[in-house]
């Protein structure tokens, strides 16, 4: 059955900057300045259930077919929206907690609440033939934050509360775990890159860490600019990381130099509480989900 899609504006009000000595103002940061304007998703940024609310976001992902999925955690579900920012639709997951597409129309996701990995089809041929079907599981773990798929359709899941990364085949069969206590404290954020280079932040020691498929060790940086990194995302040899605890996003390169930061504390455009998950679109638009701020911002502009 194909659904309408369902129009709603959801800014604060376009032209509204942030203060003077706000990064996100004055920085060349996305391949244009992010200055205006400022598009946010649920611009009130007040907690709730209803049609343009989020109750502690937690994850975004470009899915394809010109949407976006957003992890709505506290109200138990995904939502579907447009890049222009119109809300499609809504899929039931419980607690869901990070989002990955796979490429052929369908999502892996975190269920929360069971700690697996779902997957779940995310469209058919058309924007309005969103489904949010179950599909299948994946692993059970004691503390998901994150997962990522590779070029060959290999799922990887960051499991924080066993300070692992758990692979499993295409089909969600188990096959190996990546990394190990002594390499990281609290894994939280992934993203794989168009080599399959795996990076991953460690919250707690404050860094990046660079991994190839079979776990060896790359790189680790961003020490001296990060302060409890969560989610992270990667295009065009650059990655941008949610830097919650200095509430901005830090770019760095692929080989781990330190580029800038955007974004300071506040409540304002361009401004953030607790950023935990950004993703960039085709026309390096930057998405950001902050928790705390019960609020998604698209930031940037070709």
């Amino acid at each position: 059955m194909r659904r309408i899609a369902l129009l709603l504006v959801l800014s604060s009000g376009l032209g509204v900057n942030a203060r003077a000595d706000c990064p996100a103002s004055a920085t060349a940061f996305t391949g244009a300045r992010i200055d205006a304007p400022f598009f946010v998703f649920d611009g009130a940024g007040s907690r709730g259930n209803g049609f343009g609310q989020f109750d502690h976001p937690s994850a975004i992902a470009e899915i394809g077919n010109g949407l976006v999925a957003i992890a709505d955690t506290g109200n138990d579900r995904i939502k579907t929206v447009t890049l222009e920012g119109f809300f499609q639709d809504f899929w039931g997951v419980d607690r869901p907690a990070a989002i990955a597409p796979v490429g052929d129309g369908t999502v892996w996701a975190i269920n929360g609440r069971e700690r697996t990995a779902e997957q779940l089809q995310a469209f058919e041929e058309l924007i309005e033939s969103v489904t949010g079907t179950y599909l299948k599981s994946a692993g059970r773990f004691r503390n998901p934050t994150a997962l990522a798929v590779d070029s060959v359709g290999r799922l990887y899941v960051v499991d924080a509360g066993s300070r692992r990364i758990q692979t499993f085949t295409a089909k969600g069969k188990a096959a190996k775990s990546l990394g190990s206590d002594a390499l990281f404290e609290e894994p939280y954020g992934l993203v794989i890159d168009h080599a399959d280079t795996l990076y991953v932040t460690d919250s707690a020691r404050n860094r990046i860490v660079k991994l190839d498929t079979n776990g060896k060790v790359l790189a680790q940086f961003g020490e001296n600019e990060l302060k409890t990194p969560r989610g992270l995302a990667v295009r065009d040899g650059f990655l941008y990381v949610a830097d919650s605890g200095n509430a901005r996003i830090a770019k760095f390169d692929v080989s781990g130099n330190y580029i800038g930061a955007a974004g300071c504390r506040g409540t304002n455009d361009g401004e953030f509480l607790e950023p935990v998950s950004v993703a960039i679109d085709a026309e390096r638009h930057l998405y950001v989900v902050d928790r705390a701020a019960h609020r998604v911002q698209k930031l940037g502009h070709p």
